[in-house]
């Protein structure tokens, strides 16, 4: 059977060559120029189900001016789908939940939602389940309000006052950036900086019945898990008659101090967060593509193979006073130049059946496949990136 991989361009989808197949139907979404548009990345508004053959199976639209799907979803053993969303916050109660007012766009902010879908065929859907990030936040700001509390005693919530932090410009930054296509056509001085959290992943492990998430603004990675350890101090919330819990693994440190300095940081505005999955070699660990980690000769990318500590019934295990698990990856990936190999945005690697990785930088259209011992045994430049160019300075 031929075998394909298949990339995304911009607002195109193409088969090529490689050594995988798709022997399932496949999940993709699509922004489109109607939906809700503000200075963030990934907007859609459209999932799609399309089987190998191209025949499209599902096509569900979901856009309105306080909900957007962005950036990705996951697939659940009985077919229902977690998708990340925005949930747009006007600024009055973005202040009423702590935010700090001299952080909140004119236009407010949008946060995340998760929707699991049940997807209704050809083109429906109902939502089963959903967690909404504003029921687990903390901040230290305003001792006057119900979320006021000690940020390093509550490593379960989320510090609403990181994350999508407003840079201050000028009009011609904004037309600048909007001119390199890293906003969108009506971003604005008004609505710059409220995307509180830039997910831009979401993946599900079934033997563990956790869903993790990547948060860019954050740098941090999260995991959902439902299946709770009662004995532990967990906040948590019941939706649709399922609890639910938050807390960060190996992200940064930064907003629970207690728990670990600066230094301790090991991701840096990643993208693509995965469970390896069962049967794969490293399963049940996460890979994640590691965008700007900093060093003196300037930011260079990594992907990391983190083995978050578990307990015996798999529940990730955060100690007191101690940072957040584990100290290290188990393994790391990045150029012997380190700086070489550099993706400031996007990008993404994931774990093989052979036990290599395939990883995607994204920006420069390559596509390249590491064995266990990092040698770089299969790779491809897409002709489809724009200006892209070769080491060499020639086209591909």
């Amino acid at each position: 059977m031929e075998k394909l991989f298949i990339l995304g361009v911009r607002y195109t989808v193409r088969e090529e060559d490689y050594t995988c197949c798709p022997t399932e139907t496949c999940f993709g979404g699509g922004r489109e120029p109607e939906v809700p548009r503000f200075g963030a990345g990934g907007q859609g508004r459209r999932l799609q189900e399309i089987a190998p053959d191209g025949t499209l199976i599902w096509d569900y639209v979901s856009a309105t001016d306080t909900n957007l799907l962005h950036h990705d979803v996951a697939v659940l053993p009985n077919g229902n789908i977690p998708a990340i969303a925005y949930e747009h916050v006007f600024a009055e109660r973005s202040s009423t939940l702590g935010r700090k007012p001299d952080q909140i766009p004119e236009q407010g902010l949008w946060t995340d939602v998760i929707f699991e879908l049940e997807p209704i065929r050809p083109d429906g859907a109902e939502i089963v389940w959903q967690w909404h990030m504003l029921d687990h936040v903390v901040q230290d700001f305003d001792p006057g309000l119900p979320s006021y509390g000690q940020i390093a005693e509550h490593p379960e919530l989320v510090d609403i006052n990181i994350g999508g932090l407003i840079q201050q410009g000028t009009q011609a930054d904004l037309d600048k950036r909007r001119a390199e296509n890293r906003l969108p056509p009506n971003a604005s001085l008004r609505n710059v900086g409220s995307d509180l959290m830039y997910s831009n992943a979401i993946n599900y492990i079934a033997n563990l019945d956790q869903i993790v998430i990547s948060s860019h603004n954050f740098s941090e990675i999260w995991i959902l898990d439902q299946s709770l350890l009662q004995s532990r101090r967990l906040a948590t919330m019941e939706v649709a008659g399922v609890e639910v819990e938050i807390f960060s693994i190996d992200g940064v440190i930064r907003p629970y101090m207690v728990r670990g300095a600066d230094a301790d940081q090991k991701l840096h505005h990643q993208h693509d967060v995965k469970w390896i999955p069962n049967g794969f070699k490293g399963a049940g660990r996460l890979i994640v593509f590691n965008n700007q980690v900093p060093s003196e000769n300037g930011p260079y990318s990594q992907v990391s193979e983190i083995d978050p500590p578990q307990d015996d019934l798999g529940h990730d295990v955060i100690e007191d006073g101690k940072p957040f698990g584990p100290t290290e990856p188990v393994r790391v990936y990045t150029a012997a130049d380190t700086i070489s190999f550099y993706t400031g945005f996007i990008s993404g690697a994931q774990r093989l059946s052979n036990g290599h990785t395939l990883v995607t930088s994204g920006p420069h259209g390559r596509f390249f496949e590491i064995d266990e011992e990092h040698n770089t045994v299969w790779e491809y430049w897409s002709p489809y990136s724009g200006e892209v160019r070769l080491p060499d300075g020639s086209f591909p």
